[in-house]
């Protein structure tokens, strides 16, 4: 047989994580295709196309190769952090792990620790919420099991021996281990210092940890605490809104002044009696919230409580929120009675955008 004309194509099929459907009219962005999870099976085919010596055109098909994408192990772990702490007292560090890798795995925690003084315990507990305080008070040593792209929220937490002195300095290292491959692992270092002056910690929640776009209002709440020997002073809190989110007018509200409203277009105006906070949005700084509270003194805490709600999404400009994590995280400084502090990172809250699915068909919608 004589071929001529002779044309070879090669025909790959993939697992893309999105299918495209005929008749449907509509406005997306363009997806972002993660790597095939394991276990799939991808189909490699070769075609070819001639025409035979009649002039009469062929497509002759080779047989269906099939390989298995094997499991692979990745992680990742955020976030590294420094804090002051008081003799024989604790200090908690919140700790992401996401599972990066391609399959379910469950990740083995462990650390290590150096410097001038050691913990007497460390001990990591969940922190489902991701709002920096241990979800209750039991132990855990590994993650539960992860689907690929889950993400673990937990907190290490270490106890300062009575004997360490001020000006001391630990250096912790929060590993995560893969259970599927031991030899894939992520760490981060928090770096702890002793005082004898006044320690500030603040932590941050939501309402909610999800919503639709358009949702809201979500309240925020910025916890703070002096754990410290003295009083602290000029503590500033700061939360810079990420994009997605946008500040509520009028809602900021003061643990010390109860449900009396912040007034929040000045940074000079000191409200409140005793203890004073000023508190503004966007004066400062451009969309953020900035709270400077006059005093903290040792063991007192307190609250500062605002709202926001979640953008919009408009199909027809593709501006707006879109489904996905929007992740916020406080900031804040003081005078410990000696120098000042900071700025010091508070916890990273993830709030997740839900979807909102709808599909237009020959002039009918269907949510």
């Amino acid at each position: 047989m004589i071929f001529s004309r002779f044309k070879f194509k090669r025909c790959l099929s993939r697992a893309m994580g999105a299918v495209l459907f005929a008749g449907v009219i509509g406005t997306a962005p363009a997806p972002a295709f993660a790597a095939p999870a394991a276990g799939t099976a991808i189909g490699n085919q070769a075609s070819a196309s001639y025409t035979d010596a009649s002039n009469t055109p062929r497509t002759v098909t080779s047989n269906v190769v099939t390989a298995i994408v094997q499991q692979v192990a990745s992680l990742t772990l955020a976030q590294s952090a420094s804090r002051t702490v008081a003799v024989g007292s604790q200090v908690s560090y919140p700790v992401t792990l996401t599972n990066t890798g391609n399959g379910a795995d469950t990740f083995n925690l462990s650390f290590t620790q150096s410097g001038a003084f050691a913990f007497t315990s460390v001990v990591f507990y969940a922190d489902a919420n991701g709002d920096g305080v241990a979800d209750n008070a039991i132990p855990i040593t590994a993650t539960t099991a992860l689907a690929a792209g889950d993400v673990f929220r937990f907190v290490a937490v270490g106890t300062v021996p009575g004997s360490a002195v001020s000006g001391n300095a630990n250096s912790l290292v929060v590993t995560a281990t893969s259970g599927f491959n031991a030899g894939v692992s992520a760490n981060v270092t928090d770096t702890t210092t002793v005082t004898s002056n006044a320690v500030v910690n603040v932590t941050k929640a939501m309402s909610s940890g999800s919503g639709l776009p358009g949702s809201g209002p979500h309240t925020i709440t910025l916890t703070y605490n002096n754990s410290g020997n003295s009083a602290a002073s000029a503590v500033q809190i700061r939360d810079l809104l990420p994009a997605g989110m946008t500040y509520v007018a009028n809602s900021g509200r003061w643990s010390a002044t109860g449900p009396t409203v912040l007034t929040d277009a000045s940074n000079s105006d000191a409200q409140g009696t005793g203890p004073t906070v000023i508190y503004d949005f966007g004066i400062t700084t451009a969309n953020q919230v900035t709270a400077v509270i006059s005093s903290v003194a040792p063991g007192q805490s307190g609250t500062l409580t605002f709202q926001v709600t979640i953008n919009s999404y408009n199909t027809a400009t593709a501006t707006g929120q879109l489904a996905g994590a929007v992740n916020n995280t406080a900031s804040y400084l003081y005078n410990d009675g000696a120098a000042v502090v900071g700025p010091v990172s508070s916890n990273t809250f993830a709030f997740t955008v839900t979807p909102v699915i709808a599909v237009t068909m020959t002039g009918q919608t269907v949510a």
